[in-house]
């Protein structure tokens, strides 16, 4: 019946996305390197690996396995509301199965189905960007900081075409992690045509809470609250303000910092800055660091929509 239903299913959905479906481990190795998916719907609970640039989804099919064996998935589709209730686990969808059920068509499920496979697409972007992406996201973000694409030490190819899919990754990244005014500043000075903002419908992480801003306090007073509270993009964005403030006494600072005990924070922060948002030398009052304590930091932006 499995066999059928997934047959049937990935017929319906052709004009959306184009699927393979095999029942044998040897044949799934093979299309994975071959197909190179972007999503891997797994139907049971076997437990398998996969590349960490491929995103799971699990139909159960009556197994309660798939919440104790550990294995990471972006969102659960149950095929009852009954079988939803059993498994209680996080970003679960009831899509009903038309062998078993007259109150829905394969069409309807179809939809339904490409629906949860857009929002596992739109989750937890930044994976899914390659170098290209990044370098033009921390362009985006200075350029759209400091008001004028001539801080770009490095010029970006503005005759190039970015693909909207790129583009479109950037955007639910910055919206999410509040610098989507930044973001799309920058694109409009950098005369990026971007496709048009839509509303953003994924996943996020269990108790994710939206990064809140810093701006109009001191760099002392910031960096006090990323000791205590942690650090994100936007507040990043606020600390590369608060450098390029022309009132600043970077001595004084140096001294203040010192003083709290916050230097070896802010050498760290001076190197994800540099790294996220394409600080230059002449606006660094100390020398970076790359140390244990920034890369610490570094896992707290790159797992902060990790799901």
């Amino acid at each position: 019946m499995t066999t059928r239903y997934l047959s049937l299913l990935s017929d319906a959905m052709r004009h959306h996305v184009r699927s393979i479906t095999c029942d044998e481990k040897a044949d799934f190795q093979r299309l994975c390197a071959e197909f190179r998916p972007d999503i891997v719907h797994q139907h049971g609970a076997a437990p398998f690996s996969l590349p960490s640039t491929v995103r799971r989804v699990v139909s159960p099919n009556g197994s309660t396995a798939v919440a104790t064996d550990g294995m990471g998935y972006y969102a659960i589709v149950a095929r009852s509301k009954i079988e939803a209730q059993r498994l209680q686990l996080p970003r679960t969808e009831v899509i009903l199965n038309p062998l078993i059920t007259k109150t829905t068509t394969f069409d309807e499920t179809a939809e339904k189905m490409v629906r949860v496979y857009k929002r596992v697409m739109d989750s937890n972007p930044l994976p899914l960007m390659d170098e290209d992406t990044r370098r033009l996201l921390a362009a985006v973000l200075k350029v759209g900081i400091l008001g004028d694409q001539r801080w770009l030490t490095t010029p970006l190819a503005l005759d190039v075409q970015y693909a909207p899919a790129a583009l479109r990754l950037i955007q639910i990244y910055s919206e999410f992690e509040g610098v989507s005014a930044i973001a799309d500043e920058g694109l409009r000075i950098l005369g990026i045509s971007a496709p048009r903002r839509e509303a953003v419908d994924c996943y996020l992480p269990e108790g994710f809470t939206p990064p809140t801003s810093m701006r109009g306090r001191t760099v002392v007073d910031m960096l006090n609250d990323v000791s205590q509270n942690g650090l994100s993009l936007l507040r990043l964005t606020d600390l590369s303000r608060a450098l390029h403030d022309e009132h600043l006494n970077e001595s004084e600072l140096l001294l203040q910092l010192e003083q709290n005990n916050l230097t070896p924070l802010f050498k760290s922060i001076i190197q994800l800055l540099s790294e996220q948002l394409l600080l230059d030398e002449g606006f660094m009052p100390c020398a970076p660091a790359d140390n244990r304590q920034t890369q610490n930091l570094r896992t707290l932006l790159t797992n902060h929509l990790r799901i």
